[in-house]
């Protein structure tokens, strides 16, 4: 179940980020970080998109708090900063 909510999320934010490059008419930089956090029951789910590497990195496993889940992030953004 999982799974389909996480390709439906995908979906849903490539479509709006394609739709955010066609208007974005405005001069507005949207080419900065990009994530989502969504929480299933009890756990924080959620991912991130790093422009420079063109990728998408997943946090499939969760979190037990949204806070835990940035921390995670933000610690993963540090050691990309680094390397």
């Amino acid at each position: 179940m999982r799974n389909k909510l996480l390709n439906k999320a995908i979906e849903e934010v490539l479509m709006e980020e394609k739709s955010l490059h066609k208007s974005n008419n405005t001069g507005f930089d949207i080419c900065g970080a990009n994530n989502l956090a969504w929480k299933e029951g009890d756990t924080w789910y959620g991912w991130t998109y790093d422009h420079n590497k063109n990728r998408y990195f997943f946090d499939d496993i969760g979190s037990t708090s949204l806070m835990e889940l940035w921390e995670t992030q933000w610690e993963w953004e540090d050691k990309q900063c680094q390397s």
